[in-house]
């Protein structure tokens, strides 16, 4: 029997300083496996700050499905075109 998936809401939002917190947690949850496995984990205080360098906060649109944080992703928009550079999900949501 096929399973049936009900319908979702989902929406984007421009991310604000008050959703840093979500957008470093969401990243380290997701990415953190790839960066020990590739690079070795080199520290907390390390990893953070090479993460905060790397991103663009103007860019990051926070993926809201069903009301709830979900993600975030990263674009950077052209004149005629927008360019997604990555998108994070939670677990819960990658199904």
């Amino acid at each position: 029997m096929k399973s049936v998936i009900p319908p979702m809401e989902i929406a984007l939002r421009p991310a604000t300083s008050q959703d840093s917190a979500f957008v470093e947690r969401v990243f380290f949850t997701t990415q953190r496996w790839i960066i020990e496995r590739l690079f070795g984990w080199r520290g907390e205080e390390l990893e953070r700050r090479r993460f905060l360098e790397d991103r663009n906060a103007a860019n990051i649109q926070i993926i809201i499905v069903d009301d709830e944080a979900a993600g975030w992703l990263s674009v950077n928009q052209g004149n005629d075109c927008i360019e997604i550079e990555a998108i994070y999900l939670l677990p819960p949501f990658q199904n």
